[in-house]
């Protein structure tokens, strides 16, 4: 029987692809038990309840289930990005997917700091625990290396994505730019913001599209600043797929400015409905895509003369990332 451990997985594009993953997988199997993080237990409603543990998740809870439990399985998936809490002899896999865990940029506060210091350390310790590691870019590979001590060879790079398979609109027909992610400081929403505004003094307004559900009140208070200066930007809150994919087809291009990325879900459903990408010269990015235009993170002058350039030529961006789907579901259902 397969494990899929989803634990600590409970929002965003996790749980959209945690999502994609199960309704695959339920196509061709029932022999499969999923372990869920109880702040997302309704959405998987509709996996019956001799199927599935739903459990509050924390390091003792799930340490308990898994000696209690887990012996049953011949094949395993850690899901939340932290591998089983003791070595087991079946087969292990450990999908790796936020980037953050590891990275964390130099600008964050102490208490991230060390926060992610102690991660790191759970991290070297559960590591042997896992057979190997899927990622989703390179760059996430090379983080496992950089930061775990990680072998190549116990790395597996299998994106997945669902496929949207949009219409195509010409680009003449769009108009105005989309930052289509849920906030995170690292996603630095306040640079972009700021830049519009910077460019509404300039004289230049371009529509910024947002949809952010919740943020702080700092960039609430930024954005209102930026609109006071005559920046056009539209927060349409929360929108579903489709409503979001439609926005998407009504927009030029993504503009995105996260710090690091795994593997960058709304740069793929972007590029998949047609939008270009302008975003920060990082090695993110260049494994996810050819971007349209690139600009150095925090420089306000930088971004501005990217969009600017975009303006001017509209070069279209070449999407890298090969959806292995169909690999990933061969690797556990085998």
């Amino acid at each position: 029987m397969l494990l899929i451990d989803s634990l600590y997985i409970n929002n965003s594009g996790g749980l959209s692809l945690l999502r994609l993953l199960v309704d695959e997988i339920e196509k061709y199997t029932t022999n499969v038990f999923y372990l869920i993080d109880s702040r997302c237990a309704s959405y998987f409603n509709d996996i019956p309840g001799d199927r599935k543990c739903i459990l509050k998740a924390s390091m003792i809870a799930r340490y308990k289930w898994y000696t209690s439990t887990c012996m049953k399985y011949d094949k395993i998936l850690c899901f939340g990005n932290i591998p089983p809490p003791i070595k087991l002899e079946c087969q292990v896999y450990t999908y790796f997917h936020n980037i953050n865990l590891l990275n964390i940029p130099s600008s964050e506060p102490i208490n991230v700091k060390l926060a992610s210091f102690l991660k790191k350390i759970i991290f070297n310790f559960l590591k042997r625990n896992t057979n190997y590691w899927i990622v989703q870019t390179s760059n996430t590979q090379n983080e496992l290396v950089i930061n775990l001590k990680e072998s190549y060879d116990r790395i597996k790079i299998l994106p997945f994505y669902k496929v949207n398979g949009f219409s195509k609109v010409n680009i003449n027909d769009r108009d105005g730019y989309i930052y289509a992610s849920n906030y995170t400081r690292q996603k630095n929403f306040e640079f972009i913001v700021d830049c519009w505004g910077e460019m509404a003094e300039k004289g230049l307004f371009p529509t910024l599209h947002l949809t952010l559900s919740n943020m702080p009140k700092k960039l609430f208070n930024r954005i209102e600043s930026a609109k006071r200066k005559g920046a056009k930007i539209v927060n349409h809150g929360h929108l579903t797929h489709d409503e979001l994919f439609i926005l998407y087809r009504k927009t030029k291009a993504i503009v995105y400015a996260a710090t690091n990325e795994s593997l960058g879900l709304c740069l793929i459903e972007a590029m998949d409905n047609g939008c270009n990408v302008i975003a920060p010269d990082l090695p993110y990015v260049h494994c996810i895509c050819k971007p349209s235009c690139v600009f150095t993170i925090f420089s306000i002058d930088s971004f501005i003369s990217a969009l600017i350039k975009y303006e001017d030529h509209s070069s279209v961006t070449i999407n890298y990332s090969q959806n292995r789907l169909n690999d990933l579901l061969q690797l556990l259902l085998s």
